[in-house]
């Protein structure tokens, strides 16, 4: 974990994710961070298919992909641990309620049926979860077919945010502790709950922070690209986005892509 010993909410980790000040990690250079994840998003939802999906966004009060699943057909239902996360979903259900649906409840107490969901989300999640087996489960337990989540990756430019975290933290000021995971760790996890990884995408090699300090998006989103063709993206890219499909019958129908 970064940040040893500094405060760690990881009961109700997303009413930060849902704050204006965790928004603003992700303007300036920081939205480089949204334009790369948006990207392995895309990929993603092509997977798995162009039929409107059911979809529960967990912990997803950030509303970071609220609006593209409401564009793309999706019906959603965005979960907060309070009422507090729901200051950026409000205007987008009021305007579709069809679409868009709050729901407060425990996180690793879902109120939903087994299979309830066609896909469920957890983005900007496992980084701040410390019972992350638990929510897997979870998660698995109410999907139908698909999980979609990313993690922070143990390996490459991460290596080097637990000793500079201090630093990281004066610099950024709006940044928190985080949780490092092994991919081996994860896959290891969904196989345990019968969810076969389909696609995993890299979003970033180079560290958000330096990003951030560069203050040039574009310059970055073009360098983080490169990168990435390189196949350095697939290798130490992180968070690492992952598209998990339920196991129907000992198989998937997808191959796994990277």
């Amino acid at each position: 974990m970064a940040g040893a010993g500094l405060a760690h909410d990881v009961e109700t980790p997303d009413v930060h994710t849902a704050s204006a000040s965790y928004r603003n990690r992700f303007v300036g250079g920081g939205r480089l961070a949204l334009l790369r994840q948006a990207e392995g998003v895309t990929r993603a939802l092509r997977a798995t298919g162009s039929a409107p999906l059911s979809v529960l966004d967990v912990g997803g009060g950030h509303a970071q992909l609220t609006g593209a699943l409401q564009r793309a057909g999706h019906r959603v239902v965005v979960h907060g641990s309070t009422e507090a996360c729901f200051q950026w979903i409000q205007p987008l259900a009021a305007a579709a309620p069809q679409q868009v649906t709050p729901c407060v409840a425990r996180l690793l107490a879902l109120p939903f049926a087994t299979g309830a969901f066609d896909l469920v989300c957890g983005i900007r999640l496992l980084a701040h979860v410390s019972e992350w087996r638990a929510l897997l489960a979870e998660m698995a337990r109410v999907s139908r077919r698909f999980l979609l989540l990313d993690f922070p990756l143990d390996g490459g430019m991460q290596r080097l945010s637990g000793p500079g975290f201090r630093l990281k933290r004066t610099v950024e000021k709006n940044t928190r502790p985080f949780f490092l995971y092994r991919r081996t760790d994860v896959v290891s996890c969904l196989a345990t709950v019968d969810v076969q990884p389909v696609l995993s995408f890299g979003e970033l090699v180079l560290p958000l922070a330096l990003h951030r300090a560069l203050h040039l998006p574009r310059l970055s989103l073009l360098a983080e690209r490169a990168l990435a063709g390189m196949g350095l993206g697939d290798r130490i890219g992180s968070p690492v986005l992952l598209l998990g499909e339920k196991r129907v019958h000992g198989r998937t129908d997808h191959a796994m892509e990277e």
